[in-house]
């Protein structure tokens, strides 16, 4: 394949998987190409993975770690309030 209609594939992949939720077979039907050149694509070129229901990049820049965390000590702060407002019952 040439090198432009391989960027030009790349693009609309990448447009396609803004919903992070969405399969590799859906993609694949939506571009009109295999799913192996999808999943090649999305491993390979994007460096991607899907470990659950969503597909995450496999190395998070210095931004998305700091949200990370962000996001993981309100949750854990939420939960911990919780525990001390029900034990307070007890």
């Amino acid at each position: 394949m040439c090198r432009i209609a391989s960027l030009f594939l790349l693009q609309r992949l990448k447009e396609s998987m803004e919903d992070r939720r969405i399969s590799a077979k859906s993609i694949a039907e939506q571009l009109g190409i295999s799913g192996e050149r999808v999943v090649s694509i999305i491993h390979e070129d994007l460096d991607m993975r899907k470990p659950s229901a969503k597909w995450v990049p496999k190395c998070l820049n210095a931004d998305q770690k700091r949200k990370r965390r962000q996001s993981s000590e309100q949750i854990w702060n939420f939960f911990g309030a919780i525990r001390k407002i029900s034990c307070r019952d007890c």
